[in-house]
This record gives structure tokens, C-alpha cells and sequence, in this order.
């Protein structure tokens, strides 16, 4: 069994009705998840989901909606992206999660400390309804294609976290993503972000490469400078057993959350593949 500290993306299985994704989870040990009951789910398919968990003992610690809040704008898309932001913090309550993760995205006004400023500015009511409701809002670190979204930029994500000074605003680290971004994930990243990591993705990325990497369902990170394909943990780009070995000195209690991002094919293996390697390198996660 592993220990609830350790989750899973329940959109890495996607291909899966919520009947067979809970149990096929279950079956490898997970009793914690992250889920994506975005605004447009039906009541009927978030009533599913939330059968499906307690059926099989999975306790939802994370909600996330891909789209990007801080991307438009005009007046209208700013009132529509805060609107299902709200939105997502209520479903995350109601699911029983006290965090959600967010993605901020490139805006084609803002950089650099203006666009802290900016952004800071529009999540006024959204960290007002959080903190309400006692969910915190983690900011994952990602990549951009021209490298404009503030939270692929460690300096930047420092700055938004000092100046914001909340306990409701936190960072989801996704070492992959930072990599890809450009950056030196662990220590340089880490070491800067740390007072404010509040949860972890685990996946790995080596490069891309132009001659051999040519199959048409591959799944890209496209960054401003790299390109990255995932892999199983431990054979890509990110230092993961240092990360792990300090996350462990450092007392580290949030959760490890998987994020595999691989073919459906390849899905399952490397789904194994990274619990043993928690297994070897961050003992404490199996019970």
C-alpha cells in the first residue's frame, strides 16, 4: 500500500470510464488523487467521479482545470476566466480537496514585475473565496513557447510569492517543467521556490531528439529554447534522487503527486517503473 502522501493524476488514465479508472488506481496502491472536475463537468458526471472515489477508498487531495487565468486580456475574458476559477475552488471543496492547481500562462502585455503586479491584481477575488473556503491555490512551474508565462521563471515565481505574502498561494514544483522552461530544476529551482512548495509533480523529461524522436503520437513539451519528451523517472534530464534525498532532509509533508504524460501504451509501465523508484529512493512513501 502506499502511503497517502503519494497521488496520482487521474487524467493520466483518461481513456478509462471513472467505473474502471478508480479500481484499476486502487489497484496499485493509491488512496490518494488528483481530479479535474472543471466547471463545464456535468452534476451527473461529479456525482460519478465522487462514487467512484468513496467506493474504492480514493480521497481527492488536489483538484486542476487546464486552461490559462492570466492569458486574456479583454474584459470579458478576464471576468470569464475569474468566474470559473472561483467556480473550480468551490468544486474542489465540494470534492472534498483543499488545494487546486492553476496554470497562469503567457500574456502578451505583461512581463517581468509588471505582470507580478497584474496578476497579483486579478486573483484579488479569487484568493478572497480561497481563503473562505480554505483551499489553497498552487501555481504550477511550467514552460512557454516564447518563454512570456511569468511562472516558468523562477525569478518571477519568487517575486509573485514574496510580494503576494499568503498562505493561500502556493507553489505545485513540476521539476520537468522547469527543465524544460530552461532552468536547473534541483537545487537551483528548488532551492529558491522552497519556502513556498506546497505540492510536487513527479515526472521525468529528457530531450527531444529531431532524427529519432519522429512517431506521430508523441507528446511534446515545447519550451522556449528546448523541446522535452517524458520518460520514466530516473532515465531523463531531472536530478530526481538528489530532489528526493532533500525533499526527505527537509521534512517535506505535501504530496508527490505522479504525472506521467506518456503514451496510453507506454502508460502502465512507466507508471510501475516510477513507484519503484520511490520505492529505492523515497522509502518513507510505501506502507
Amino acid at each position: 500500500m502506499l502511503s497517502k502522501q503519494i497521488a496520482i493524476n487521474c487524467d493520466e488514465f483518461g481513456n478509462l470510464p471513472w467505473p474502471e479508472r478508480a479500481p484499476f488506481l486502487k489497484r496499485f496502491g493509491f488512496r490518494s488523487v488528483e481530479v479535474n472536475p472543471e466547471p463545464a463537468s456535468s452534476a451527473e458526471d461529479f456525482a460519478t467521479i465522487r462514487r467512484c472515489l468513496a467506493e474504492h477508498s480514493l480521497t481527492a487531495v488536489a483538484c486542476c482545470d487546464w486552461y490559462h487565468f492570466f492569458s486574456p486580456n479583454d474584459q470579458a475574458g478576464i471576468k470569464t476566466v475569474a468566474a470559473r476559477f472561483i467556480k473550480n475552488i468551490e468544486r474542489a471543496r465540494e470534492m472534498g480537496a483543499d488545494r487546486l492547481i492553476w496554470y497562469s500562462g503567457e500574456n502578451d502585455q505583461y512581463y517581468g514585475e509588471s505582470a507580478v503586479a497584474a496578476l497579483l491584481s486579478r486573483l484579488e477575488p479569487v484568493l478572497k473565496r480561497a481563503e473562505a473556503l480554505n483551499v489553497t491555490l498552487l501555481l504550477e512551474t511550467e514552460f512557454s513557447k516564447r518563454g512570456l508565462d511569468l511562472s516558468s521563471s523562477t525569478a518571477l515565481l519568487k517575486k509573485l510569492m514574496t510580494t503576494a505574502n499568503t498562505p493561500w498561494l502556493r507553489i505545485n514544483f513540476d521539476a520537468a517543467n522547469v527543465y524544460v522552461a530552461g532552468e536547473e530544476p534541483f537545487p537551483f529551482a528548488y532551492n529558491q521556490l522552497k519556502p513556498w512548495i506546497g505540492h510536487v509533480h513527479l515526472k521525468d523529461v529528457r530531450l527531444m531528439d529531431p532524427v529519432a524522436d519522429t512517431q506521430p503520437d508523441l507528446r511534446p513539451q515545447r519550451g522556449n529554447n528546448r523541446i522535452g519528451l517524458c520518460c520514466p523517472m530516473g532515465v531523463g534530464a531531472v536530478n530526481f534522487i538528489g530532489l528526493l534525498n532533500t525533499l526527505t532532509t527537509d521534512h517535506y509533508a505535501g504530496y508527490l503527486s505522479l504525472e506521467l504524460h506518456m503514451r496510453r501504451f507506454e502508460q502502465e509501465d512507466c507508471l510501475t517503473r516510477g513507484l519503484q523508484f520511490l520505492k529505492d529512493y523515497y522509502p518513507t512513501t510505501i506502507t
